[in-house]
């Protein structure tokens, strides 16, 4: 478990056609608990996340309310193309790791 502040849970990521993040399935941070599921936009995650937001991969433990399994961290590199949404064990393009596919 991470020691930083969870702003938001990516469950679930849906690439586009050119293999950039179109959309995932998360949960947000509201208070001391968290939103039901939400989509967010490419566009929006990445504004998130560069606005000082950590956002984690993981998943919801069934039955336990708030609490996830914590995977890795978010993170916006710089490339070539402009930005790219990668975890640390991402391989080459956009990636987000493990992150089960919708």
């Amino acid at each position: 478990m991470t020691k930083e502040r969870i702003d938001g849970v990516v469950e679930i990521v849906h690439y586009a056609q050119d293999g950039q993040v179109a959309y995932v399935r998360a949960y947000q941070r509201r208070g001391t608990t968290f939103s039901d599921v939400v989509l967010i936009q490419r566009d929006d995650l990445v504004k998130l996340i560069k606005s000082g937001c950590n956002y984690f991969t993981g998943e919801r433990i069934l039955g336990m309310g708030t609490e996830f399994k914590i995977f890795e961290k978010l993170q916006v590199v710089p490339s070539q193309e402009g930005e790219m949404l990668l975890t640390a064990a991402a391989g080459n393009g956009e990636n987000l790791g493990s992150v089960p596919l919708l």
